[in-house]
């Protein structure tokens, strides 16, 4: 059995199939695909979806590795509940990373300094504990969470997207400038430090 052109939706079983003087046998082999990427065309909206970041509360972390396309989308998404609630969320917004939140009544946005190169890859991390956290984008100086806010707790009870969102009227208006999915390939996703 040879495929070529393998991707990700050609993972399975397949059976092979002999037959000889009258006797047929059958061996089932199953196909795993590793090390593709993931591109998202946003032509269909493309998205992935993944349980929600588990026991977030108090302390998060996650790293991403991405090569954008198009300088503004919707990257990582993860809610309380449709349309409210507590929320993170990753955008581009004219090539500029943005990290936006809402912990209880406490919203916030962390920009770096310099807009990223479209088709190169890049990595971000956030990481919060309490009332303290931090974005690395690439080598830039970290960005730091505003001082003195008091601890509130994150509440996620929403799947996590990865790309996009099934729909934008789901999320709300304050979590993205941007309405519309990223586009480009996304090669790592580390959640809580497991990596996805």
């Amino acid at each position: 059995l040879t495929l070529t052109n393998v991707q990700a939706s050609d993972a399975g079983t397949y059976v092979c199939k002999a037959k000889h003087n009258g006797e047929i046998t059958e061996i089932p082999t199953t196909l795993v695909v590793t090390g593709a990427i993931p591109f998202f065309p946003q032509s269909p909206n493309s998205y992935m979806k993944f349980p929600k970041l588990d026991q977030a509360y108090s302390k998060f972390n996650f790293e991403i590795t991405f090569r954008p396309e198009r300088p503004d989308g919707l990257i990582l998404y993860n809610g309380q509940r449709l349309s409210g609630g507590d929320y993170i969320a990753l955008s581009l917004v004219e090539g500029f990373p943005q990290f936006r939140y809402s912990f209880g009544d406490q919203n916030g946005v962390l920009t770096p300094e310099k807009a990223l190169s479209l088709g190169e890859w890049h990595t971000i991390r956030v990481n919060r504990v309490r009332t303290n956290g931090w974005m690395i984008v690439d080598d830039q100086d970290p960005v730091i969470f505003p001082p003195n806010q008091k601890f509130q707790g994150l509440n996620l009870e929403e799947e996590l997207y990865l790309g996009s969102v099934p729909e934008f009227e789901h999320v709300p208006s304050a979590a993205s400038e941007v309405r519309k999915g990223f586009v480009g390939c996304i090669s790592r996703l580390v959640l809580q430090e497991r990596d996805i």
